[in-house]
């Protein structure tokens, strides 16, 4: 079996061009979202797509059956109301768009910020 380019598709970049497309109704606009490492301050509002892992099932003659991508989504903003508002959208955009599996969130309030991670999978290509 030979794979695609659609088969390995880069998670972070699908991920993030879902996210453009899809309507932040509650929150009102798009916020910044970004698919590196990058110093931000806490006065802004940010969705970050980092940490792509996964792993790959192959048949006894070394032919690849499944790639299992996974990716964490982190919602940064300095107020607990706009977390809220940010973290629904993006629910409903990612249930709507693809086969994506919601596997894991973490809520981590901080000093000056709060910050969501959302550890999600593809499901379907």
């Amino acid at each position: 079996m030979t794979l695609t380019q659609a088969q390995v598709q880069d998670l972070q970049t699908t991920v993030k061009a879902d996210l453009e497309a899809g309507t932040f109704s509650l929150y009102g606009t798009t916020p910044m979202i970004h698919t590196e490492k990058q110093k931000k301050s806490s006065k802004n509002i940010w969705i970050e797509v980092l940490e792509t892992t996964g792993n790959i099932t192959q048949a006894v003659n070394g032919a690849v059956i499944l790639l299992t991508d996974r990716c964490k989504i982190t919602i940064n903003t300095p107020s607990r109301e706009a977390l809220d508002k940010l973290y629904a959208d993006v629910l409903n955009i990612l249930t709507s768009s693809r086969g994506y599996a919601l596997l894991k969130t973490q809520d981590k309030p901080l000093r000056s910020k709060y910050n969501k991670t959302i550890t999600i999978q593809l499901k379907d290509i």
